[in-house]
């Protein structure tokens, strides 16, 4: 059982503070994935991550910065889950297909 509030998540006994407030999560299986929500200005990107029950990350979003060096890299705005496959938006209408289960980025497509 998890219970979000503002920049914490609280998994049993046992609750995990970010650095930003936590825009949205989904869970999976006995895990949480958390989108954290990066102020304009922030440099900071690659803004999901996973959580087990016991509140330990599991994986953080592959770095886009490395796997397409070619790309602007924005954080990430939305994400959904479908098909088995974590679905993560950014602000350029680029939809980039994530591993639920260990966070590596698959490949992406302009949703226009």
């Amino acid at each position: 059982m998890f219970y979000v509030n503002g920049r914490t998540v609280t998994c049993g006994d046992k609750t995990v503070r970010f650095a930003f407030r936590v825009m949205k999560t989904l869970p999976f299986g006995d895990r949480l994935i958390v989108l954290l929500e990066i102020p304009d200005g922030n440099k900071t990107v690659n803004n999901i991550c996973c959580l087990d029950g016991e509140g330990k990350r599991v994986w953080r979003s592959f770095p886009l910065e490395k796997k397409y060096p070619e790309i602007r890299v924005f954080p990430y705005e939305d994400m959904t889950l479908s098909g088995g496959r974590l679905y993560a938006f950014d602000i350029y209408c680029r939809r980039f297909e994530l591993d639920p289960r260990t966070g590596d980025v698959l490949g992406y497509t302009i949703t226009r």
